[in-house]
């Protein structure tokens, strides 16, 4: 077995994000024209055998979106 052969492998990720917005009329759709929400803290979970263990924190953006990237495939 000879480990010093690089073939450039490199691990899928993957990203998850939405927007949070303001349901202006209360229908639970985001509708066109309803604005984004900025500056809400947003926390991504991952379950584990023992239990949901946090995976990274984010804000929203000036739009309300958010995004967590370089997550396991």
């Amino acid at each position: 077995q000879d480990l010093t052969w690089d073939f450039g492998l490199i691990p899928a990720t993957g990203a998850i994000g939405d927007r949070v917005w303001s349901d202006a009329n209360g229908n639970g759709v985001q509708d066109a024209g309803e604005p984004g929400v900025p500056g809400v803290p947003v926390e991504l979970f991952r379950q584990t055998p023992t239990g949901p263990v946090s995976a990274g924190t984010t804000t929203t953006d000036g739009n309300g979106e958010y995004l967590f990237t370089g997550l396991p495939a």
